[in-house]
């Protein structure tokens, strides 16, 4: 177990949500993917069985110590070390509600995104702003007052549709989805870089 007071996941992997990411950003041999927001690189190492540059990047050291593939680096959501246009298609699983500058954190996506480059955002669906991090902050905080400064934003559909209009995307689609084990329920947005 990993001693680590930063925020992880309590579940590092969800073959229904890869099989979702897959259905998405329908992967080729030949794509240059990246993981913004990668943790340990659980996705990172299933996408390597579909692309043959599958990258992450996590601002997380021990997370980036540890990581289940040699294919995770140090990086910021802010600030990615990667030339522009280098990645064919990105995806951000429960990132975008932690990041104070959201428009910022979208258009340095976009920066090393090819044009046409997809980018699938992942964010939870919560009737209030840290619904869905009681449990951890419950359990690994030992304080459930912590959820908003654990979420720093609510999103849905229409509010990214809001902030995406600033940046070098464009808005495709949107749906809400749901796991059973472990019980949850989320948003995918898919945007396509202009």
């Amino acid at each position: 177990m990993i001693k680590n007071p930063s925020y992880k996941l309590l579940f590092s992997f969800n073959q229904r949500i890869f099989k979702r990411i897959l259905w998405y950003l329908k992967p080729e041999v030949k794509d240059r993917i990246l993981d913004i927001g990668c943790n340990r690189g659980f996705y990172v190492k299933a996408m390597e069985e579909y692309a043959k540059d599958a990258l992450g990047v996590d601002l997380d050291d021990v997370s980036v110590k540890n990581a289940v593939t040699g294919r995770v680096f140090w990086g910021d959501a802010l600030d990615l070390n990667f030339e522009n246009n280098y990645f064919d298609k990105a995806y951000s699983l429960h990132l975008v509600e932690h990041i104070e500058d959201t428009k910022s954190f979208l258009s340095e996506s976009a920066r090393v995104l090819k044009p046409g480059g997809k980018f699938l955002l992942a964010y939870p669906f919560e009737l209030f702003r840290g619904m869905q991090v009681i449990p951890f902050a419950t359990i690994r905080r030992k304080n459930p007052f912590l959820i908003r400064k654990i979420h720093i934003h609510n999103f849905n559909p229409n509010k990214i549709k809001n902030i995406v209009s600033g940046t070098p995307f464009s808005y495709i689609k949107s749906e809400l989805f749901f796991t059973v084990f472990p019980p949850s329920c989320q948003y995918f947005t898919l945007l396509e870089k202009k």
